[in-house]
Formats: C-alpha cells, structure tokens, sequence
C-alpha cells in the first residue's frame, strides 16, 4: 500500500471524527470536516486508479524476467 492510500485514509479518518466534534460543538469546524473528507476521497481515487508503486514493482520484475530469459 503506498504512502498516498494512506494518506488518504489518514485524511478520511481525521474527516469522520471532526465531523463528530463538530455535531457537539461548533458548525464551522464542518467546514474542515467536509474539505479533509473530499482530499482523502480524491486521494483515494487517485491511488486505486494510478497505483504507481505497483507498477513500479511489476516493471522491475518484468525486467529481471527478460534478462533471465535473454541469459539462457
């Protein structure tokens, strides 16, 4: 999992419990609420569909498959 997924659940996390405190306390922290909520969500969706780490790793292991192949 890389850094940006849990980024975005870090921020998503940090969203329901504002959203929490301000249903107790003061509307305006909502405000941040709603904005952490929507980056984490965004986040998110960026990371599930560009999973660069992954790619990164499967094009390494692409890489040593063919030199294996090409020294045979």
């Amino acid at each position: 999992m890389g850094y940006i997924c849990k980024t975005a659940k870090l921020l998503i996390i940090f969203g329901i419990i504002l959203i929490i405190v301000a249903a107790f306390s003061s509307p305006k922290i909502g405000n941040y609420a709603y904005f952490s909520l929507l980056g984490g969500t965004i986040l998110m969706i960026i990371s599930t569909k560009y999973d660069i780490e992954r790619r990164k790793k499967d094009t390494k292991k692409r890489k040593k498959k063919v030199k294996r192949h090409a020294s045979r």
